[in-house]
């Protein structure tokens, strides 16, 4: 299952429009076996989804927009609205802007983060 960013203000529209960060490559996907997080040439994680050890709502405040972190937490993201916080153990590698890094906590907005969070539970089942 594939699920869409959180859609941002119009001036954020706009900006990831000029970074060439298109719709079709800001997305969160689920199968199971992985989880895949892209924001088109800013961020990539694939990661099996086994290692996803917890996954809530985030209502923690942020500041920014995009694909920025520190010490294995990241922020990804295209809005301050549907944040969710995913616990990855053991940490995961990922590439912001090529560069490679290691995620232990993802931040990341989608557009339908309940959905989102009932599919990663209902493939945990089973």
């Amino acid at each position: 299952m594939r699920y869409a960013f959180s859609r941002g203000a119009p001036p954020v529209r706009v900006l990831l429009g000029v970074l060439a960060i298109p719709p079709n490559s800001r997305y969160v996907a689920l199968d199971g076996d992985e989880i895949r997080v892209r924001l088109g040439w800013s961020f990539r994680l694939t990661a099996p989804r086994v290692s996803i050890v917890a996954a809530l709502r985030d209502h923690d405040r942020i500041r920014g927009i995009g694909a920025h972190g520190w010490r294995g937490t990241w922020l990804v993201n295209t809005s301050s609205k549907g944040l969710v916080r995913i616990v990855l153990d053991p940490p995961q590698k990922a590439a912001v802007c090529g560069v490679p890094v290691t995620v232990r906590v993802l931040r990341v907005s989608v557009a339908d983060p309940d959905a989102f969070l009932a599919d990663l539970q209902h493939g945990s089942e089973g």
